[in-house]
């Protein structure tokens, strides 16, 4: 009996690793490295005073109690962009968060980190206001969304919040650098309606907060990168960042790209 028990669970062993093997194929052939490297570059800028750049239009910048984002156009992805700052000093950021949770949506069981939504909230209204005109000027519905940091929170709730509207349809979502955001049932809600990508670095501290153990899930799919930037795989397991080899410095650089103001040139 010990033996057939054992050949069971090596069985299925065998078959999870198959299926991983199979969903790890899949994310690989869709995910878009180069158009994640564009959307770090549009992520980079939120954080500086002067974005400029030839490959992309800044049409309008928002910002309030400290939170930033981006909204223009970009010629290579040929989409309307909303881009997110992180906040300008990780480590009180970090000291800061706020573990309750809030229930802002009508189901009351999605439940999102009450800091994150709060610095999202100070500039949903802008937003909302601006991206229609945006659109219209653009003449384009597809989006990109992106956001480094605390600014990859903010993302993830504008994509949550737009996915029902047919006035945009959301062509790329990469984040990079994501604290978790809410609560399992946010995060399966949010896997049901959004397709993109949760990229990370190394070990980077950012994605081990808030932990698990206080109700909090990431969302999918996840991309993981060794530490040069080198190589990657797909990572939906909750944990990477190794305790006792957390590291901020992987935090502050994504595919090779310095973020924060020290990337601003």
């Amino acid at each position: 009996m010990k033996i057939n028990i054992q050949t069971k669970y090596m069985n299925l062993k065998i078959v999870y690793a198959a299926l991983l093997f199979v969903y790890s194929q899949i994310v690989n052939s869709v995910y878009d490295e180069k158009m994640a490297k564009r959307a770090v570059s549009l992520a980079q800028a939120s954080y500086c005073d002067d974005a400029t750049d030839p490959t992309y239009i800044v049409d309008t910048i928002i910002e309030n109690h400290g939170s930033k984002a981006l909204l223009g156009y970009d010629n290579y992805s040929d989409t309307v962009f909303a881009a997110f700052r992180g906040s300008s000093n990780t480590h009180n950021w970090m000291e800061d968060i706020q573990i309750s949770q809030i229930a802002p949506y009508e189901n009351e069981t999605i439940k999102i980190e009450k800091g994150f939504y709060k610095n999202y909230d100070y500039l949903k209204s802008e937003l909302f206001e601006n991206i229609e005109t945006i659109v219209a000027r653009y003449k384009t519905d597809k989006l990109m969304i992106t956001g480094h940091s605390l600014g990859s929170a903010a993302a993830t709730l504008f994509a949550y919040d737009l996915y029902a509207n047919p006035s945009y349809e959301i062509a790329h979502f990469y984040i990079f650098g994501s604290p978790r955001v809410g609560n399992s049932e946010f995060a399966d809600d949010f896997n049901k309606h959004v397709e993109g990508y949760r990229v990370v670095h190394n070990n980077d501290i950012v994605p081990c907060v808030p932990p698990k153990s206080f109700d909090y899930a990431h969302i999918s799919l996840g991309i993981c990168y060794n530490e040069n930037n080198s190589e990657y795989i797909v990572c939906d397991q909750d944990d990477k960042c190794q305790i006792g080899k957390c590291s901020v410095d992987d935090h502050l650089n994504y595919l090779n790209v310095t973020m924060g103001s020290s990337g601003c040139v």
